[in-house]
């Protein structure tokens, strides 16, 4: 098959974010399996530099530089919500024009675009399959926001999200397929639109061979992962220096904490500066040792989106983790066996201190954390059934 792909940031071997890494990965694994792809792409500042490591596998047909400032993205977002984002982020619609080009002269057999609001653009050539990946669907957590708020606020919140109802099912109307990361998105936009063609697409999860036990670990360390440009990660880093940590250190004083993320705010990092056993790294090449040294993975999160995939990577690893109800929403483990799930401040730290002071039990959430995703993650499945599902659109 010939496969165009259409991503709004580039994707290589160690892009600092999940999304990323799992295109990354479906794109390495179909060249194999022998296909011909192509890319369209946008370009974070400094990542022009990595094209190099892509074309190995694919052809580059354009990359378009990208402004992705927060700022501008929230702007962005807000403005699409309200109008549409025809007016805004102009290196989207150089990228929608790109795609509608080499779709007349190059007669791809799919057409693969990653996330929803770029879907906004793309016009559906004729005669071509076009799928889309909705890595996060934005209702989820638009919903969350609306149900949380009050007066004024709420009446706010409820306009903007009706408006995001028509917008978003709009956008998947136009594919032909659109794959969501968990069954909870597909069911929830089933929810509002039941005749799409939604399928759930599992995310790429790294796996490792090293056992169960805490030979090759770290006593008394905890890990939160994600990239630290994001608010959700900022809010949940924040919450367990502030909230989670002190109570834990009532009990065990040298408690140690890592952050582990792309770009960390100043805010962030004077956590790290006034605590001499709190560590925020930064950006790091391979996240896999901290997984490896750990005792606990801890993730407060409190807005949903897509999957949580550095959750994932924890068990996977046999790092025991401590999450919310949020966290494992998309994941769906079982509540009590696979993980532990928390929503104060003193359950994660009660569940923490659990992990941490009784081996026996971190052994079996070590070991049930990795059968987990053993069982329900295969990547080669998900790739196959990627390539099944392609090629039923084309015949």
């Amino acid at each position: 098959m010939k496969i165009l792909f259409v991503t709004p940031f580039l994707c290589y071997p160690n892009v600092p974010y999940a999304g990323e890494m799992i295109i990354f990965k479906l794109m390495e694994n179909l060249a194999r399996r022998g296909h011909e792809l192509f890319l369209i792409t946008g370009l974070r500042p400094g990542e022009r530099e990595h094209l190099s490591e892509v074309y190995s596998f694919c052809t580059v047909l354009d990359a378009i530089n990208a402004r992705c400032s927060r700022i501008a993205i929230i702007k962005a977002i807000i403005q699409w919500i309200m109008r549409g984002f025809r007016g805004g982020l102009t290196f989207k619609k150089q990228m929608a024009l790109s795609v509608s080009r080499f779709a007349r002269e190059m007669g791809f057999d799919i057409i693969q675009v990653e996330h929803t609001i770029l879907g906004d653009y793309i016009v559906k050539p004729d005669n071509v399959p076009m799928v889309i990946t909705a890595i996060d669907v934005l209702l989820k957590p638009a919903l969350r926001e609306l149900q949380s708020a009050k007066g004024v606020r709420r009446f706010i919140k409820y306009i903007m999200f009706r408006r995001l109802i028509s917008k978003e099912i709009a956008i998947y109307e136009k594919f032909d397929l659109v794959y969501t990361l968990s069954d909870f998105d597909r069911n929830l936009l089933l929810s509002y639109k039941g005749d799409l063609n939604v399928a759930r697409r599992s995310p790429y999860v790294k796996t490792t061979d090293c056992g169960v036990t805490d030979t090759c670990r770290e006593a008394r360390t905890m890990l939160f992962v994600g990239a630290m440009d994001r608010p959700v990660n900022i809010q949940a880093a924040t919450y367990l220096i502030t909230r989670v940590l002190p109570l834990i250190k009532k009990v065990i004083p040298d408690i140690q904490l890592y952050i582990v993320g792309n770009k960390p705010p100043d805010g962030i990092k004077a956590f790290g500066n006034n605590d001499q056993n709190v560590f925020v790294t930064g950006f790091v090449d391979d996240v896999m040792p901290y997984f490896l040294k750990a005792t606990v993975f801890v993730a407060p999160l409190f807005i949903g989106g897509g999957i949580i995939t550095k959750i994932l990577y924890a068990m996977a690893a046999g790092l025991p983790v401590v999450t919310t109800s949020i966290g494992n929403e998309g994941i769906g483990a079982l509540r009590g066996r696979d993980l532990l799930l928390a929503d104060t401040p003193e359950e994660f730290a009660r569940d923490t201190l659990l992990l941490i002071k009784n081996p026996a039990l971190w052994a079996e959430y070590s070991e049930n954390g990795k059968a987990f995703v053993r069982n329900n993650f295969d990547w080669e499945t998900t790739v196959q059934q990627t390539e099944n599902d392609y090629m039923g659109l084309i015949t």
